[in-house]
């Protein structure tokens, strides 16, 4: 069976491990702040962030002090976020890269590559 693509899978990881960290609360069920800021200075691509979970975890990750590379197929709705991004960061610059996940394998490959390039 073939696997998901990379950019996916990171950003579900991502989102995953954010979730854990943001969700751990006391014994009473209150949800307690993590004040550790573990993605602080840390590249965090995400997909799909032009609007709802991808949205919300790339603020929650540039309020962390993150630095940022926020992609979807909708350049108008990611430069808005990336703007939220900046002023919830205290002026990082988030990254834009636009691209679709469906785009053929060897272009995703190319992908991945800007990213990397993006935060050199």
């Amino acid at each position: 069976s073939a696997l998901p693509p990379l950019p996916l899978v990171v950003a579900f990881a991502i989102g995953l491990a954010v979730a854990l960290v943001a969700s751990r609360g006391s014994s009473k069920g209150h949800v307690r702040r993590n004040t550790e800021k573990k993605f602080k200075g840390k590249v965090v691509w995400i997909t799909g962030a032009s609007s709802g979970i991808g949205k919300h975890l790339a603020l929650a990750c540039a309020r962390e002090g993150s630095k940022l590379i926020l992609s979807s197929r909708k350049e108008a709705e990611l430069a808005k976020v990336a703007e939220e991004c900046r002023a919830a960061s205290g002026g990082q610059e988030a990254k834009v890269l636009v691209f679709d996940l469906l785009e053929d394998p060897a272009r995703l490959l190319a992908r991945g590559k800007q990213a990397e390039a993006l935060w050199d």
